[in-house]
């Protein structure tokens, strides 16, 4: 027989469990919903020298996809800035108007979207959280059920 201990720890477990894959889910979506938001915004071309000019909020993220990444050059420099598989994540601190340039001698293809900071980042920190107390509860799921198991085994050999 299973004794209580056992059985609450592993139910703790799986609770760890179905929070860290709600809090993955979370963020997937968000993800994937930011991208959709960029991929319905129009393509542009933009020549070698050329650039856009945008007014930039200092509670908004500015995301950018492009065919050359190494070629965009945002003037003024931003706080913050991450490009992966040519999408550029850019943040600025302050009110600015933003130059993109184009600092190649070739045609690029891009894309631009702003989103306020809040958009961006709240389901990010939620799903953080879900996955970091799922974990939590997950350790503490396996100790709880192996401690509940040990207790078993010694009240049974004692008996």
């Amino acid at each position: 027989m299973v004794n209580k201990i056992t059985v609450s720890g592993v139910v703790v477990l799986i609770v760890g469990i179905v929070l860290a894959i709600v809090g993955s889910a979370t963020a997937t979506n968000n993800a994937l919903s930011l991208f959709n938001q960029l991929k319905n915004t129009p393509l542009s071309s933009l020549s070698p020298g050329s650039f856009i000019s945008l007014s930039i909020y200092p509670t908004s993220v500015l995301i950018i996809e492009s065919s050359n990444p190494s070629c965009i050059s945002p003037s003024p420099v931003p706080y913050a800035s991450k490009t992966t598989a040519n999408i550029t994540i850019i943040v600025y601190n302050q009110t600015s108007t933003v130059s993109i340039m184009n600092n190649c001698t070739f045609n690029i293809m891009l894309r631009y979207k702003e989103f306020s900071v809040s958009a961006a980042s709240s389901p990010f920190i939620t799903s953080g959280y879900l996955i970091l107390l799922g974990g939590i509860l997950f350790i503490l799921g396996i100790i709880t059920a192996v401690v509940g198991f040990i207790l078993g085994r010694r009240r049974k050999a004692s008996a």
